[in-house]
């Protein structure tokens, strides 16, 4: 046995060697892995902090990243506007050097076309990323100068609108600033000639003629002639009645209402043969519910029947319903002398050759028997001791007597298969009799006529309606009044005359008034003067009216005065539909004119408007005035097809009338033609009659003339043409647009490097913090190796001396246990609880 022992407390000893190894292994480690934890999970606190030290030097990273880009994309816009400034600069000495005499604008031109191209192709070239801070539309531009972990997140702004030196179409760049070419043109020379200066005016002036009042207008109080007619009666067509309604026995029903009355008449068609017969058995039926004299029948050739009142006038009436023709004439048939029985009968005799018993009826006698009526009989039988019975209806169509009764019966009874082969009628010992074909007794117990065959017309086809008279209908005259109030006194001179169409149910004739149908009628008027012409008022001008429809040789029209006005009525008997018109009234007289003006000065050839010229003058057209401009577009529509012509120039005074022509119409005046008269132009309104025009206000106007740098064309016509003093003004005030654009781009430039400065500020910075976040998570998280190496050899020191301690004292310990070789172990652990180290 070997027991182990160590000085003082022993288990102490160990655990600090344990506790000693565990940290030498950590610290070899440490030293392998670089880590000052063996893994980040060992720690939360210490695992969490370094993650968000990770995040943000990466957030930070990213934007260190835009802040970047953001300072090369305003080092490139920089750069673009410093190339800007020196090519504007050589723009301009291009423009002093086309102001030297003889100078050749269009070699300069060349040169100045490569320079301002290269002005745009420098602005495009500033692009970075998709951005150009020098072209495109004035928005603003944000970068961002906070990281994605900030809180509070915002960006620094750059405003466009400093910059753009091209725009998008929209905005307008630094170097699309107009420039105003009008220096180079002068007005031209007496440009008003030919519609300034005093115009000569004529008025238009109107017909002279006789006043229509009194005829003109359209008629009023229209009225259409009326025939006379006499009262009528009420007048109802009945129709033709169905055919098989005649001999069928039966009766025809009405409702009829005659002036108010109503009646049920009742017509018995047994009396009617057909259709020749039917009206006068429907009056003789008519005449004795209503009386004599009341209706009248008729019939027309089809057959058809007409009821007609005897009454005439709006009073007169006539109304039939509830047509239906009922079974039967009304009148029920005999018997013939049958009868009856009130016992079975149990007679026998001999028919169709085997013996039956039988109940004789008595004999028949058909002098008081309808045949168009039936016998109803109740035929009992006794058979066994069982009763029974069948009640049959026969018709006596073909009854003329006791045999032909018994074949009628023996029709009725053969229907029914099961009776038939019970009963049976025959004539025995002359008596019409029933007879049974078996053993037993029979009687016929119940035998009555029938009104009717059974069977009616459903439909007799005959109308039902109502009509009512006409009120007898005075004649009336075909009359119209003229559509206007006579205005007088109207004089008719010679050479004068009135006239109008007059239409008598449709035909037109046209009427003349003139001197001598007023010296007619009225020569002895009191007071008129013979061949004056003159009618004073209405009654006058009705009688003037009057004589000249007779000279015309309108004989059934008179004319008379209603008021102010003229009533025409037609004469003679009048007719339905009768009419009278008057219209197309028109006088004679002095000829209409139209309006002209003539303009006060000839026109200056030629012409010649710039883009930018315009001449306008005010045109006063019966009052109203209207601002007329005509321009160079106006000049080039008109006379742009011309042969030669050259684009805003006018040659002649015949154009010059083409294109004020053009004016008036873009100006809305419709009315007034213009034509040339020498070298003046003549305006003349379209429309004759009362009118003036007047010609003012003309002047002649010249609007700036605007292009840009990069449209602007020193080779072009304009600058060729324009002499030299226009032409060194131009250039100067092109040169000073050019001193101003600079000025701008100079002061973008300043704008952009302040925003670079600003980014480069927020670069800095942002580098700055990130380098902390980053040195802070290295310190949670890396060993420092000299010191953590110097660690390691002093621990493995401290292991080693405590191993040596431990080797020293357990070899002291074990000469002692040797005094206990030999004792029992009890003895030996109670030695060392109770005097020893545990």
């Amino acid at each position: 046995m070997s027991i182990t022992a160590l000085p003082g407390n022993g288990s102490s000893v160990f655990l600090s060697l344990r506790e000693i190894d565990r940290q030498i292994a950590a610290s070899r480690t440490q030293l392998a892995t670089g880590l000052r934890l063996e893994s980040l999970s060992d720690n939360p606190a210490v695992r969490r902090l370094a993650a968000e030290q990770a995040s943000q030097a990466a957030a930070l990273a990213v934007l260190r990243a835009d802040l970047d880009r953001a300072q090369a994309l305003t080092a490139i816009g920089a750069s673009a506007l410093g190339g800007t400034s020196a090519l504007l600069q050589s723009v301009r000495s291009l423009l002093a050097a086309a102001k030297a005499p003889g100078a050749d604008l269009s070699a300069v031109q060349l040169v100045l076309g490569a320079r301002l191209e290269a002005l745009r192709s420098t602005a495009q070239s500033a692009q970075l990323f998709g951005r150009n801070l020098l072209t495109g539309a004035d928005g603003r531009l944000a970068f961002t100068a906070s990281s994605t972990l900030d809180i509070h997140r915002y960006a620094i702004e750059f405003d466009k609108s400093q910059t753009v030196l091209f725009g998008d179409g929209i905005t307008r760049g630094i170097l699309e600033a107009p420039l105003d070419l009008s220096a180079l043109f002068a007005p031209p020379v007496n440009a008003t000639d030919g519609l300034a200066g005093p115009a000569i005016g004529t008025p238009g002036v109107d017909a002279i003629a006789v006043p229509v009042t009194g005829l003109f207008g359209a008629n009023t109080d229209v009225v259409l002639g009326i025939a006379a007619k006499a009262a009528q009666a009420a007048t109802f067509r009945l129709g033709q009645i169905d055919p098989a309604a005649f001999g069928s026995g039966d009766r025809l029903q009405l409702q009829v209402t005659v002036d108010g009355i109503a009646r049920g008449v009742t017509l018995q068609l047994p009396s009617v043969a057909d259709q020749a017969t039917l009206p006068t058995a429907l009056q003789a039926a008519l005449d004795t519910q209503f009386g004599a004299n009341r209706v009248v029948v008729s019939a027309a050739s089809d057959g058809a029947i007409t009821l007609q009142t005897v009454s005439v006038g709006s009073d007169a009436s006539l109304s039939v319903g509830s047509v239906a023709v009922l079974d039967g004439n009304g009148t029920v048939t005999g018997t013939g002398g049958l009868a009856s029985q009130a016992a079975y009968s149990t007679a026998q005799a001999t028919i169709g050759g085997q013996l039956r018993t039988y109940d004789g009826l008595g004999s028949f006698s058909a002098l008081n028997v309808d045949r168009t009526d039936r016998l109803r009989l109740r035929i009992d039988a006794l058979v066994g001791g069982q009763t029974g019975t069948v009640t049959i209806d026969v018709a006596l169509a073909t009854v003329t007597d006791a045999a032909s009764l018994a074949a009628a019966i023996n029709t009725v009874i053969a229907a029914d298969p099961f009776y038939s082969a019970y009963a049976g009628a025959a004539v025995v010992a002359g008596e019409v009799a029933v007879y049974l074909k078996t053993n037993g007794s029979i009687r016929v117990s119940s035998l009555s006529g029938l009104d009717g065959n059974g069977v009616a017309l459903a439909d007799p086809k005959l109308q039902t309606g109502s009509a009512s008279g006409i009120a007898a209908v005075s004649a009336r005259a075909a009359a119209i009044s003229t559509g206007s109030d006579f205005a007088g006194p109207v004089t008719l001179a010679p050479g004068m005359s009135l006239e109008f169409d007059l239409a008598r149910n449709g035909a037109v004739t046209t009427v003349s008034v003139t001197q001598a149908d007023v010296d007619a009628a009225l020569a002895s008027d009191p007071g008129y003067t013979m061949a004056s012409g003159t009618i004073g008022d209405v009654d006058a001008f009705a009688r003037v009216i009057s004589e000249a429809l007779r000279r015309t040789g309108i004989s059934d029209v008179a004319v008379a005065a209603t008021g102010q006005r003229l009533r025409l009525t037609a004469t003679g008997t009048p007719g339905d539909g009768d009419s009278l018109g008057l219209g197309n009234v028109a006088s004679t007289g002095a000829p209409v004119s139209a309006a002209t003006l003539i303009t006060g000065t000839d026109f200056a050839a030629p012409l010649i408007l710039q883009a930018t010229q315009s001449l306008s003058f005010d045109l006063t057209v019966d009052g109203t005035t209207t601002r007329v401009t005509l321009d160079r577009d106006t000049i080039d529509s008109v006379l742009g097809g011309d042969p030669g012509h050259v684009a805003g120039t006018i040659g002649d005074a015949e154009a010059f009338a083409r294109v004020v022509q053009q004016a008036l119409t873009d100006a809305g005046i419709l009315d007034v033609d213009v034509g040339a008269l020498g070298n003046r132009l003549q305006f003349t309104q379209r429309t004759p009659g009362a009118g003036a025009l007047m010609i003012s206000g003309v002047a002649f106007r010249s609007d700036p003339v605007s292009v840009t740098l990069l449209t602007l064309d020193l080779g072009s016509p304009a600058f060729a043409a324009a002499d030299r003093s226009h032409l060194l003004a131009q250039l100067d005030s092109i040169m000073a647009s050019l001193d101003a654009m600079a000025g701008d781009v100079s002061a973008a430039q300043d704008y952009v490097a302040f925003v670079g400065s600003q980014l480069a500020i927020h670069a800095d910075f942002t580098t700055t913090i990130e380098t902390i976040y980053r040195a802070t998570r290295g310190a949670l998280v890396s060993v420092d190796m000299d010191d953590e190496t110097a660690r390691l050899k002093a621990l493995e020191l401290r292991r080693g001396l405590l191993q040596q301690s431990i080797a020293m004292v357990n070899q002291s310990r074990q000469n002692v246990l040797l005094l206990f070789e030999g004792l029992p172990t009890s003895a030996i652990t109670d030695i060392l609880m109770n005097h020893g180290d545990p």
